[in-house]
């Protein structure tokens, strides 16, 4: 005789935060069966103007990619009607102000409360789950560094002759460290087939 295996009923899950941590765990779960909420304070409806490089410990090859490009991809993946498991339920514009871990509680600044069995914070850097889970903020603490980073077209870059070095036979990231003692850094890489650069400059920065 076959022995009986009991299948655990899918949970109720609460993503707080519908960035690519909260869509990656959306689409994740999914997959397993369970019922998924996310709650994003944004309406996001503006394209993050930044690329990002996708490492080796998230995907079998590393990559580079524009940030939308992912995001639309993993939320695809979270809501779409196509994929394995219950589609995601996305709430935009529900900004969470609190967190009852214990009771597994998500209060919304309209006022709702939503309940469930598990609650994960994806909610960033200011993150108000981890306010609720340690009982106080936590600050981020100083790197000493600093970046700035942008996006240009790539067509910029036609006739320029001593950007040579850069754009002929482009496959991949170069980069441009400063010969003086205090850590500088250009890093520029193609993304969106080739047809946006993103650059990435990185320096020394003492402020607190």
């Amino acid at each position: 005789m076959a022995a009986h295996v009991s299948v655990p009923p899918p949970l109720r899950i609460l993503i707080v935060g519908a960035g690519l941590c909260g869509l990656a765990a959306a689409a994740s779960l999914r997959r397993q069966g369970h019922r998924v909420d996310v709650f994003e304070s944004s309406l996001m409806n503006k394209e993050i103007d930044a690329a990002i490089t996708v490492q080796g410990n998230a995907i079998r090859t590393g990559w580079f990619c524009h940030r939308t490009d992912l995001h639309d991809e993993l939320k695809r993946l979270a809501i779409g009607q196509d994929e394995t498991g219950p589609p995601a339920s996305l709430h935009l514009g529900q900004e969470v102000v609190s967190c009852d871990p214990v009771a597994g509680t998500l209060t919304l600044k309209n006022g709702a409360v939503h309940q469930g069995d598990l609650i994960i914070g994806a909610d960033g850097i200011h993150s108000t789950i981890r306010t609720s889970v340690l009982g106080y903020v936590q600050k981020a603490l100083p790197s000493g560094m600093s970046t700035f980073r942008c996006l240009f077209d790539a067509t910029k870059l036609e006739g320029l002759a001593d950007m040579d070095w850069f754009s002929e036979g482009i496959s991949g990231a170069r980069v441009v460290l400063s010969p003086e003692e205090r850590f500088q850094m250009l890093f520029l890489f193609p993304c969106r087939r080739g047809t946006l650069i993103n650059v990435v400059a990185h320096h020394v920065d003492d402020r607190d």
